[in-house]
């Protein structure tokens, strides 16, 4: 069975996640900072940085996010392409919009 627990103290809150009576994930956000990974944004692509296969996204916060190729492209099973190595640049998939 699996349950959510969310905690909150002062400007603290915690969420667990809770399998089989185990704590399987444990999260911790303070309302200062609050965590933006694994959300979705609309974003104005700044920066393509080719030599790091990535780039700079502006999605509203004070500092732009970060994203690498590998996270643009479809996810493929590496257990059947082990030699198949990805030749995409990100500089062909995504540029800065003036």
């Amino acid at each position: 069975m699996k349950e959510i627990y969310i905690a909150r103290e002062n400007d603290t809150t915690q969420i667990f996640l809770i399998e089989d009576w185990q704590i399987v994930e444990k999260h911790k956000e303070k309302a200062n900072n609050p965590m933006i990974e694994g959300n979705i944004y609309i974003g104005k692509v700044q920066n393509v940085l080719p030599g790091m296969q990535a780039a700079f996204i502006k999605i509203g916060n004070t500092k732009n996010a970060f994203i690498h190729l590998k996270d643009i492209l479809p996810k493929e099973d590496v257990t059947k392409n082990k030699e198949k190595k990805s030749s995409k640049k990100i500089k062909n998939l995504i540029r800065p919009r003036r």
